[in-house]
């Protein structure tokens, strides 16, 4: 059984919605529908997220959680350790940096997704700096697994010991 609905617009939505409509031979009524459709369960996983966040008693381990969106945590393997040891101070704090204030943000669209032997995994790009890692988007965290020269980077694969 559907209802009806009656809504305020702005006088410009509701001009671009006349065009549209006029455009397609379609009711104004069609297209808000198909926007709810596209867009209701966005926001209701969004305001789902944010009372998650802010129950106090639920048993979520972020770290800085909320702002806009979600803020992924960052975990440095050991040998993207020992890579920031080498370079010089200067660069070292202007990756981290960059990792934790830009990059943990939006991994997915800052990132590259690499192929062949390193499919699954991204790279974030910095001057001539290349940093690599994974995705958990389960537990909404970076694993930063090597970053190197752009020359480089790619050759000395990650020991499994």
């Amino acid at each position: 059984m559907s209802k009806v609905l009656n809504i305020r617009l702005t006088e410009e939505m509701s001009s671009r919605l006349d065009v549209l409509a006029e455009k397609t031979k379609r009711p104004k009524s069609f297209y808000i529908r198909e926007i709810l459709i596209r867009h209701l369960p966005e926001y209701e996983d969004a305001y789902l997220a944010l009372d998650r966040l802010n129950d106090r008693n639920a048993n979520i381990t972020l770290q800085r959680t909320w702002r806009r969106f979600l803020t992924y945590s960052i975990q440095w393997h050991e040998e993207a350790i020992k890579d920031l040891k080498n370079l010089d101070r200067n660069a070292k704090k202007k990756i981290i940096a960059k990792v934790k204030d830009y990059l943990s943000k939006d991994p997915i669209s800052l990132g590259k997704p690499l192929k062949g032997i390193f499919k699954g995994l991204y790279r974030y790009r910095y001057g001539s700096y290349r940093i690599i890692y994974a995705i958990d988007r389960n537990s909404v965290m970076i694993l930063i697994l090597r970053i190197g020269d752009r020359k480089d980077v790619y050759e000395d694969p990650i020991n499994e010991n």
